[in-house]
């Protein structure tokens, strides 16, 4: 929805840096800007993605009348409805019809108690006047970023780093102790990013600063328990929250992938509207059908539920001469190919549609992964020779080689061996573990690892990012908070007993789409082993890995920089390592020493 900002420092060039901010973040609210002032060191300031209420009375930042209360933020109130509706009942009224007034006046009345009956995804900044306090916010789900800079009493913060950037006098250095937790997990730790002391809000983090820069208070806070109560009944808790997520005045569309995720999605959306969306779905090369099937499996969900469907055509060309623009819309590096594909479909679509939708989270909740159905086996036969066998009947040879491999003496360390890109060293395990949660059930442990820090810091991301940069708000129904307080509050035998997400899977069946349930999962990526069979696609890739290992070689550990030396070695076995470090290459270009 939005870009938001904020300065708090005594440096007399505060409003040429925020107006700095503002410009760098444009791309994230292109149809308003503003900022304010107050007193002599503190500046607030919003790029706005005009979604609902589309008039000037909901502008960012909102004051208001009295100037008391200043409110910057960025993201969606998905019950904002209901809040509404219990503020005018406690005597106040409104003069728009938009979720952010609904939040500025909740805030008033509840404050930092009242982030807990949010259900929807933003990053905030609240300032009290009258109390000289600054409540700084992001929710549980991690869908919205907000990066901030720390010296002493000064800070600055920024939906962006390269927002951030934007507010500094002086420009870090990269942060190379981010090459760790990207050579084995595509991203950089949860609370860092690739700049030096730019740090990242966690998911459900909350801050509390006063108009000198102390920090008052550090809190977190989760989505409350008293939600589960309310999804006790699972369908039609989905289907409330997919009409919560479509909400706008603006048009929506959605991503199709031909999965189970976002075709059910999209069923349940016409079921209960009977209106046809824009749907979008990637293809490749027609002698790539068969491997790359999700044009097919979309097209059939559209026979069945009608959509205004498009398929938007992707070739190693198109990426070749698409890529350099894209990198430089890239705010952290995140090796991950659905990135690209995202960003090009919001590329091709932004003029027409404002609300992208996908089927993220689902995968993370009810166990979609082959690491999942792998980590299940492992948990009921934890010895090598069972569980390379199970998975091998399974999934496959290669993901039992994989698998098996990653088994370790504690069911966490293996978790997390089987979701690494490749087999983590033993001296750097530990650094990994540090963000496994601390919870009863191996299972509903490992589930809350993936959504905690690969969902976040890889799918929510890039899904943020590629949206942003071309003005569009994705959004992620599955991550309703109701259901995601449904999903924590199930045991850990019934999560096994649903391993697989046998919960959607029947509903698609029940409506006669077993073809789609039945699919072999896929992740949404590119075809890119089959493309380096073309000479210049390959030296397209291998160039800038090259000069990166001869630039920043020294940076990595010595397992990853012998194999960076020879990227070829892997196209058989771990194209997914080459394209990550193709990712990371091509943005230290734009980073230089």
């Amino acid at each position: 929805m939005c870009g938001i900002h904020l300065i708090l420092d005594s440096k007399p060039s505060g409003k040429s840096r925020i107006q700095k901010m503002l410009a760098a973040s444009h791309h994230r609210g292109p149809d308003q800007s503003g900022f304010e002032q107050i007193g002599g060191n503190i500046w607030v300031g919003a790029n706005r993605l005009k979604i609902l209420d589309l008039f000037e009375k909901a502008s960012l930042p909102m004051k208001s009348v009295d100037g008391r209360f200043i409110l910057t933020w960025n993201g969606a109130i998905y019950n904002y409805l209901e809040l509404r509706e219990q503020l005018i009942k406690a005597g106040y009224s409104f003069q728009t019809q938009s979720d952010t007034e609904v939040l500025f006046n909740w805030l008033k009345v509840h404050g930092e108690k009242g982030l807990e009956r949010l259900n929807g995804m933003f990053s905030l900044v609240f300032v009290d006047l009258e109390k000289g306090e600054i409540l700084i916010a992001r929710d549980p789900t991690g869908q919205k970023p907000l990066h901030y800079f720390k010296e002493g009493k000064d800070w600055v913060f920024s939906s962006e780093s390269r927002g951030v950037l934007a507010g500094l006098e002086s420009q870090p250095e990269i942060d190379t102790n981010q090459f760790l937790p990207y050579s084995y997990y595509r991203f950089s730790w949860p609370d860092s990013s690739f700049f030096e002391n730019v740090r990242q809000m966690l998911p459900g983090e909350v801050l509390v600063l006063d108009f000198e820069g102390n920090l008052l208070r550090q809190a977190s806070f989760d989505f409350p328990e008293s939600f589960s109560n309310e999804a006790s009944n699972w369908e039609s808790e989905l289907r409330k929250s997919i009409l919560r997520s479509f909400q706008s005045d603006r048009q929506a569309g959605m991503v199709l992938s031909g999965g189970v995720d976002s075709s059910l999605i999209y069923a349940l959306w016409y079921e209960q509207t009977g209106t046809k969306l824009p749907t979008f779905t990637v293809h490749f090369e027609e002698n790539l059908t068969n491997d790359f099937s999700d044009y097919k499996y979309a097209q059939l969900l559209c026979e069945r539920y009608p959509s205004q469907f498009e398929g938007i055509r992707v070739t190693k060309e198109i990426l070749m001469s698409n890529w350099q623009e894209y990198v430089l819309s890239i705010d952290q590096p995140v090796g991950d190919g659905a990135g690209f594909l995202t960003w090009y479909i919001a590329k091709k679509i932004h003029s027409e549609v404002n609300v992208l939708i996908s089927g993220a989270g689902a995968d993370e909740l009810f166990g979609g992964y082959n690491r999942h159905k792998a980590f299940l086996q492992y948990l009921k036969n934890p010895t090598l020779t069972a569980l390379g066998g199970r998975i091998l009947g399974t999934l496959g040879m290669k993901a039992a080689q994989k698998f098996s491999a990653s088994l370790e003496k504690s069911p966490a360390d293996t978790f997390i061996q089987m979701a690494a890109l490749r087999p983590i060293p033993k001296e750097y395990l530990g650094e990994f573990a540090k963000y496994f949660p601390e919870q009863h059930g191996d299972l509903k442990r490992a589930l809350g690892f993936d959504r905690q820090f690969y969902l976040v810091n890889d799918i929510l991301k890039i899904h943020d990012n590629a949206c942003m940069a071309h003005g569009i708000e994705g959004r992620a129904p599955y991550l309703d908070w109701n259901l995601i307080a449904y999903a924590n509050g199930l045991s850990e035998q019934e999560l096994r007993k649903n391993m697989g997400k046998k919960n959607l899977k029947a509903m698609l069946n029940a409506r006669g789409l077993e073809a789609i349930s039945k699919r072999k999962k896929l992740g949404f990526g590119m075809p890119i082993k089959e493309w380096m069979d073309d000479g210049d696609f390959r030296q397209f890739i291998f160039r800038p890995i090259s000069e990166m290992e001869s630039t920043w070689g020294n940076q990595f550990n010595s397992e990853i920089r012998t194999l960076m030396r020879k990227p070829e070695s892997l196209i058989e076995t771990n194209i997914l390592l080459i394209w990550n470090w193709f990712v990371l290459a091509t943005w230290l270009q734009k980073h230089p020493k």
